[in-house]
């Protein structure tokens, strides 16, 4: 307090002040974000209402394909107050589809309904999240569940990461260079810490968890090493909308481009992060066909461009990839990487891939797109657009001898290239 005893508030690091101070300030924190403490107060049994005798069907309820249970709001509100609808489809390890449906009426769960991700990915919330762990580690308050669980031995809650339990892979690795094994507690405190006082999103937040091994399910790795799983890009609404104001030539040069992709085989699957980490990031629109992938990358700093994704042998997932690795994600400018073939990185399967950037030859390309590709070229790529062309050669000499004489350059689409290289008129 002050001389005339009015209180002061003073700054200090969490490292400085007792465990007393940092629970209290930790509730503050928590009440100015909510409003009210129940985010850091409440029990399990306050936010699940197990043994409620005049309400008795609020109790989380288990069954062989739904786990359900009403949630209190973490935003305030008494015991009659109307509660969040949780509802999961395949909720344990041995469903044969786990996440089938997810459905949660809060506020985040109904937003994350509305993104655009092409397969519709189901979206954990925080309520959705307290209900598998709940199942997970006290079944027993949840009804039903122990019947379940005689009749389908060995049946546990589905949780694709988890906080509390140490993987057999972070075993070996983190125990045979430090010593000893870590206490996971830390690392939910270490994220309350994040969200309370540094105000970190959720999704910057899950981006910094997703980094780190020992949160990881066996089955989610298996899925990912299998070729089964993957990381997509959920997008707040689809970009090439027509309400949306884009510019004329970049409409048409996507639309030609998906025709073509289309009739050579390719189909749209989702959107994805090319050159990751790095300041030239992109949310990339993903093709496929087969094993190879074709990207569409749109920028406000370049005209549109394509990567292209095809498979090399025996590549593991490689889930933490070390970026200091030679072969990790270029932070060159995607014109700086024209017509070069090379192996990089891809996130979006966690393994090593041929990469190719290139300028699209088998549509239409708008003046207006040709003159910016001639800029960009002009501004990115060494050696300017004299070298643009030998480029080429050399890049379909690697072609033939890698066995792909069916990517090979031919002299109708050379003539693009050339003049391309060649255009005088900018915008």
């Amino acid at each position: 307090k002050t001389a005339g005893g009015k209180p002061k508030r003073t700054r200090k690091t969490l490292a400085e002040i007792t465990n007393e101070q940092r629970v209290a300030n930790t509730r503050e924190a928590i009440r100015r974000r909510y409003s009210c403490y129940n985010m850091f107060d409440d029990a399990v049994p306050d936010i699940f209402f197990l043994n409620d005798e005049e309400w008795p069907e609020r109790r989380p309820h288990a069954g062989d394909i739904w786990l359900s249970s009403g949630v209190k709001p973490k935003s305030g509100g008494h015991r009659n107050r109307r509660l969040h609808q949780v509802r999961v489809a395949g909720p344990y390890d041995s469903s044969a589809n786990q996440f089938g449906h997810l459905f949660c009426d809060c506020e985040d769960s109904t937003y994350a309904r509305e993104k655009q991700g092409y397969t519709h990915g189901e979206l954990l919330c925080t309520d959705i999240a307290a209900l598998l762990e709940l199942a997970r580690y006290n079944p027993s308050r949840v009804r039903n569940l122990q019947a379940v669980r005689e009749r389908r031995d060995g049946i546990r809650a589905w949780m694709p990461f988890h906080a509390f339990e140490a993987q057999p892979f972070t075993e070996k690795v983190v125990t045979s260079k430090m010593g000893l094994q870590p206490d996971l507690e830390f690392l939910t405190i270490d994220a309350l810490f994040e969200f309370a006082f540094n105000n970190s999103s959720k999704f910057n937040i899950s981006k910094q968890l997703s980094r780190l091994p020992t949160i990881y399910h066996r089955l989610l790795k298996e899925k990912l090493h299998e070729g089964n799983g993957g990381f997509e890009v959920i997008a707040n609404k689809y970009i090439f909308e027509r309400s949306n104001p884009i510019a004329v030539p970049v409409r048409q040069w996507f639309d030609r481009m998906d025709g073509y992709l289309t009739s050579q085989g390719y189909s749209f699957s989702g959107l994805v992060l090319e050159k990751k980490g790095t300041e030239y990031e992109t949310v990339a629109m993903h093709y496929e066909k087969g094993g190879e992938s074709v990207r569409l990358l749109f920028s406000p700093d370049h005209p549109p461009i394509a990567v292209r994704r095809w498979p090399r042998k025996d590549q593991p997932v490689r889930l933490f990839y070390e970026e200091s690795h030679t072969r990790g994600v270029s932070k060159d400018h995607p014109f700086a990487e024209l017509f070069q073939p090379k192996q990089q990185f891809d996130d979006q399967r966690k393994i090593i891939t041929n990469y190719e950037v290139f300028i699209p030859t088998g549509i239409w390309l708008p003046d207006e797109i040709v003159a910016d590709y001639n800029l960009a070229i002009r501004k990115h790529t060494p050696g300017g657009p004299g070298y643009l062309v030998d480029r080429v050669y050399r890049r379909n000499g690697i072609m033939r001898n890698a066995g792909r004489a069916r990517d090979v350059i031919v002299d109708k689409q050379l003539v693009k290239i050339k003049t391309i290289a060649k255009t005088k008129k900018f915008i």
